[in-house]
């Protein structure tokens, strides 16, 4: 394991304090606040006991500390190994990350070392230059809450011009595509930032996320039937949206979640692969377009 968040945390939490300690404003308060900032709500009595009871001896009771010199924590080098391949991924690159310090490290692996084999092969081109333009503008939109005016692309290939306030962006994973979510004439529309052939950043915006009207969301409810451990798989696949499970039986499950409108073909792929394991219970629109799918698999082999 490269990094470990439990450790890393309790670390982080004293070396907190050891730095208040030398600059000598370390006090009960003080240390309490520093636990409460840096690690889990369970840590303030983890850590509490190990210092009180001298099994982690760093501290005399007036709060000095017996060390000398304020603790670091350089990086190894597979951990800068790890995170120049993190930070050379061309989707991480497009948020121009600060890779100082990383120059003459050698990535851990490669992307080229990943073959996807559920993903649809027309992903974003994220190493264009205006695609990387288009879509830094957008994000500094997003974070600077700006109106943006945007040359865009349509399916059928007419380019037209909009104007709008974009609020956040996200990413398919299957589909390896972003999009923005933006409002227009006070609605939420999906702009895919592939078809974004320019944009140009106005003035500021006055909408506030919290004040637009929620996204709608529709409801799927299948049934599970636990094998080949097919219950995890599926709280792990599924983790990005919201759900409610209820246990049937031993083995049998039901899953009901909910997701966006513009996710329903990324959704509906991510169910087949699951199988028998899964059946769709309702609603009847998402059944039947299972079932036109299925069709048209078996159209391809025949």
């Amino acid at each position: 394991m490269i990094f470990h968040e439990i450790y890393s945390c309790y670390f982080n939490a004293v070396s907190d304090m050891i730095k208040a300690s030398l600059d000598g404003n370390l006090d009960k308060r003080t240390m309490e606040s520093i636990i409460r900032s840096r690690s889990f709500s369970e840590s303030s009595i983890n850590i509490n006991q190990a210092i009180r009871s001298g099994r982690w001896p760093l501290f005399f009771e007036d709060g000095s500390t017996v060390l000398e010199n304020t603790p670091s924590t350089p990086l190894t080098n597979l951990q800068k190994g790890w995170l120049k391949a993190i930070l050379s991924d061309p989707k991480i690159k497009l948020f121009d990350p600060d890779m100082t310090g990383l120059e003459d490290v050698e990535p851990l692996y490669k992307a080229e070392d990943f073959i996807y084999f559920d993903r649809f092969a027309d992903s974003d081109p994220f190493e264009d230059e205006e695609y990387i333009n288009s879509f830094r503008t957008v994000l500094q939109a997003i974070k600077g809450k700006r109106i943006l005016e945007v040359s865009y692309t349509d399916k059928m290939g007419a380019e037209y011009t909009i104007t709008c306030a974009p609020i956040n962006m996200e990413y398919s994973s299957k589909d390896d595509k972003f999009r923005a979510i933006a409002v227009s004439d006070n609605k939420i529309i999906i702009l895919n930032m592939a078809r974004v052939k320019n944009a140009v950043l106005k003035g500021r915006s006055s909408i506030d996320e919290a004040s637009v009207p929620p996204r709608s969301k529709r409801d799927i409810v299948l049934e599970l039937e636990d094998v080949n451990n097919a219950l995890e798989r599926a709280m792990i696949h599924f983790s990005y949206l919201e759900k409610e499970t209820v246990k049937l039986s031993d083995s049998n499950y039901q899953l009901t979640m909910r997701y966006f409108q513009e996710d329903e073909a990324e959704l509906l792929i991510q169910i087949l692969s699951f199988g028998s394991a899964i059946k769709v219970i309702s609603p009847d629109t998402f059944i039947d377009k299972i079932r036109e799918r299925l069709v048209k698999q078996l159209e391809l082999f025949s």
